[in-house]
């Protein structure tokens, strides 16, 4: 690594995510991003979830934004986050975003209008994807990273975690998919091809609250990185989300030895997060 780096030159994160009923998906997401190694990680979230955010993790920047029904006003949104975004490398939008009219607005607008960043869309952006489908050439920017549940709801039947559920998700959704389960599978879309790859099978230590957050946050954070390294698209994306959702099982498998599956906490995945990064 260059001696000569600064914290803006490690890769901005914007992280849109938290609203009234769910505050703390907000933290753990940026938690994760600044352990997973993001220079700067702003916030965006509703005054409620920031008053957390300021508590539990001073080292975020949040931008705070009016509510509507608990949740982020994409009218606030869009106001707020104009300044920054020349300095974004990344975005990761929908956990703890709650499900509104509002949160589909943002949806729409963080898939269409950023052509050029990388995006991870998690937990509730992913809720809208059977309304809303990007273009094929907006999804090569985007990855989705649903479990068997949320890939099942995009697909309209219940599916299992296999190489077919995850090639028909990049069909209904033109993006990059993360099949999250035990030894979950990354697919990239390379032109008519899709490239698949098993991650680490993990540990049900990882089946807590919160613990898809931290993998978005860490992929937020990587997927900024590798931009800040000018790499192609493709190897954006293999590389950072491949990176990321292995050392959040090998993250989990760690808390498993030390402790036991029950009773490990999201906070304490993205705490371990850099022993398997800094290698």
């Amino acid at each position: 690594m260059d001696k000569n780096i600064n914290k803006n030159s490690r890769g901005n994160l914007l992280i849109i995510a938290g609203s009234d009923m769910y505050p703390g998906a907000a933290t753990l997401s940026a938690l994760s991003a600044l352990r997973a190694g993001a220079g700067l990680v702003f916030v965006a979230t509703t005054h409620f979830a920031a008053s957390s955010l300021n508590v539990a993790l001073s080292e975020a920047i949040p931008l705070v934004c009016e509510a509507k029904n608990g949740s982020i006003s994409f009218a606030s949104l869009t106001q707020k986050i104009e300044p920054i975004m020349p300095k974004i490398d990344a975005i990761v939008l929908g956990p703890g975003l709650s499900r509104t009219a509002e949160a589909q607005k943002i949806l729409q607008f963080v898939a269409t209008q950023f052509p050029h960043l990388p995006k991870v869309f998690d937990a509730d952006a992913l809720y809208y994807l059977t309304r809303f489908t990007p273009s094929e050439e907006d999804g090569k920017n985007i990855i989705i990273t649903p479990h068997l549940g949320e890939a099942s709801r995009i697909l309209g039947k219940d599916v299992t975690l296999t190489k077919l559920t995850a090639a028909n998700l990049i069909k209904a959704t033109n993006c990059h998919a993360l099949l999250k389960g035990h030894g979950s599978l990354l697919a990239i879309k390379d032109g008519q091809k899709i490239l698949t790859t098993k991650i680490s099978s993990g540990s049900p230590s990882l089946a807590v609250a919160g613990s898809g957050d931290v993998l978005a946050g860490a992929i937020g954070a990587l997927l900024a990185r590798a931009k800040k390294r000018n790499l192609s698209n493709l190897d954006t994306f293999h590389h950072a989300v491949y990176l990321a959702a292995n050392a959040h099982a090998q993250a989990g498998i760690s808390l498993e030895e030390k402790f036991g599956v029950n009773g490990n906490l999201a906070s304490e995945i993205a705490n371990e997060l850099p022993r398997f990064l800094n290698v």
